[in-house]
């Protein structure tokens, strides 16, 4: 799935509405796609908002130019009708003027005769709201991991901000510094908070210019004392600014004095602790300490909707490194949501193909074969055979009894695993003739997203060799009934692609083989992919 197409569900995806095929392809794109996984994170921010808004009476003449805008909208549009939750784009757009709707209806009473619209997530913090036209309404969310508020002048406004980046000239900062208390902690706050957002409107180096332009004066904030919490907002921006910059570890430890700081802001606290959370599952991979962090937000008694986004931010994280754990987080969303709501149906699926998945293990049935050859029952498996030697797939070898042998693909010897217990090994003497003293080859090719540490899980009859990238790692000549798990083989995988070449020998009757993959601790690893054809990936790879 591509960026735009996620774009285009995006609405659909958070509302439970999409099909769970598509769903599916959501979730494994939002794995791989950090902006993806930020937009997902700020739009569910902005519904939120909106939702825990009350119902007010729209003024009419609000109400008036936002019919206005529609008409127009909808004159513009030759696609055939949907309802606007299946229409990501205009979905959103309607979801950001009921936000505007919501926030009109806080304006206090001195407010000017022009419309404006006012920013209700900061209600929490300041009694003053912060007005803003109508027209200049900016439909991009705000980056930031906890809601903020943000004041844009029209273009005409700042004529000198399109030649050269902004100077920052803020009295309002000197002024707090000098004891100007909350009031002048939240008009710098505001400032900064224009430059920031305008910072997201541009890419690369730029993005990145004026994202540290920002940060000066945000961490000037959140030096005074009696801020109020607009200075633990400026903390809160600090900290994005450097995540975003790279640096989660400054980020953490941002959130983290927030949180120290944070008991008279109960709200904020919560922001702070899943945004900690993010740092640690995604950016830091210390799963450990975001498992605790995880419980740690749970037994606080959050709202049963922040609870569920937990739960599935932990199982969506997890699902292919730590599959168990995963299934426990989605079975913890289960016990939370309503029965027979999406989130239920979203959990019990995903909870469903875990438990698949783990009950059959991750077993490896897709190889090349090749033989039989000649293997001597006074020296098993000693025989050297030409797939030792080389790997070519057009080529033919004299095998046992004088016939002559090919490499057989995965999709020829499909019929080899049919045998086995829920076809997940394979078995030979039905097919394979002649069958008695002599060995056969596998060949396969695993990708590894990091070099990583496992043990090959290996079961056989009889005897069996493992090479893994040309290295001999295992031989066991020995005479045994056919099981899985019989051998467990401590090997190193190999960023990128790893060649797995087995050699199994039999003497008389059952003869196959059984072959997993898990990490140190017995984990599957389901985030390996198995290509049998990948050797012109796996040598281009080898002569790097």
């Amino acid at each position: 799935m591509r960026c735009r197409t996620f774009q285009r569900n995006l609405v659909s995806y958070l509302y439970g509405e999409l099909s769970g095929r598509r769903r599916r392809r959501v979730d494994l794109h939002l794995q791989h796609c950090a902006e993806c996984r930020n937009l997902l994170e700020q739009t569910g921010s902005v519904r939120n908002l909106v939702a825990s808004f009350p119902d007010e009476a729209v003024p009419d003449e609000l109400g008036r130019r936002i019919l206005q805008q529609a008409q127009r909208a909808a004159l513009s549009v030759t696609a055939p009708r949907r309802s606007l939750v299946l229409r990501p784009a205009l979905g959103f757009a309607v979801v950001l003027i009921a936000a505007g709707i919501a926030l009109w209806i806080q304006m206090p009473a001195y407010t000017p005769q022009k419309n404006y619209l006012t920013e209700k997530s900061m209600d929490t913090f300041s009694e003053e709201a912060v007005p803003q036209p109508v027209d200049e309404v900016a439909v991009e969310p705000a980056r930031a991991e906890l809601p903020v508020v943000a004041l844009r002048k029209t273009e005409a406004e700042r004529p000198h901000e399109q030649k050269s980046m902004p100077q920052m000239e803020m009295p309002a900062i000197t002024l707090c510094l000098n004891g100007g208390g909350e009031e002048a902690a939240r008009k710098a706050f505001l400032e900064a908070m224009e430059v920031y957002n305008r910072a997201f409107r541009e890419t690369g180096e730029k993005r990145q210019a004026l994202l540290k332009v920002s940060l000066n004066p945000f961490q000037q904030i959140s030096t005074t004392r009696d801020g109020g919490a607009w200075r633990l907002l400026a903390m809160a921006l600090c900290a994005d600014i450097h995540r975003t910059l790279g640096d989660p570890e400054k980020a953490a430890g941002l959130y983290r004095a927030i949180l120290k700081q944070s008991k008279d802001y109960p709200e904020l606290a919560q922001e702070a602790r899943l945004a900690l959370l993010r740092i640690l599952l995604l950016d830091k991979n210390d799963y450990e300490a975001a498992e605790a962090e995880a419980q740690g937000i749970l037994q606080s008694d959050p709202p049963k909707t922040r609870a569920l986004e937990i739960c599935f931010l932990m199982g969506d994280t997890l699902a292919e490194t730590q599959p168990k754990v995963a299934s426990g987080w989605y079975r913890k969303a289960q016990e939370l949501a309503d029965h027979g709501s999406a989130q239920f149906d979203r959990a019990a699926f995903a909870r469903a193909e875990l438990d698949a998945r783990l009950a059959k293990g991750n077993y490896i049935t897709d190889w090349w074969i090749i033989g039989p050859f000649d293997d001597p029952p006074e020296r098993p498996l000693v025989t050297e055979q030409p797939p030792e030697r080389e790997i070519d797939f057009t080529k033919e070898y004299p095998g046992a009894g004088g016939i002559t042998v090919k490499w057989m693909s995965s999709e020829d010897t499909q019929h080899f695993r049919n045998p086995t217990q829920n076809r997940t090994g394979l078995q030979f003497e039905q097919s394979v003739h002649p069958n008695q003293y002599v060995s056969l080859y596998a060949l396969t090719y695993v990708h590894a997203p990091e070099k990583l540490p496992v043990n090959l899980l290996i079961g056989s009859d009889d005897s069996v060799r493992c090479w893994v990238n040309d290295e001999l790692v295992w031989s066991n000549p020995c005479i045994r009934g056919l099981q899985p798990n019989q051998d467990s083989v401590p090997a190193t995988l190999r960023e990128g692609w790893n060649k797995i070449l087995l050699k199994v020998a039999n003497n008389l009757g059952v003869w196959g083989f059984y072959f997993q993959i898990v990490d140190r601790k017995g984990e599957f690893r389901f985030d390996l992919e198995v290509d049998p054809n990948a050797k012109e990936a796996y040598e281009t790879r080898a002569l790097r």
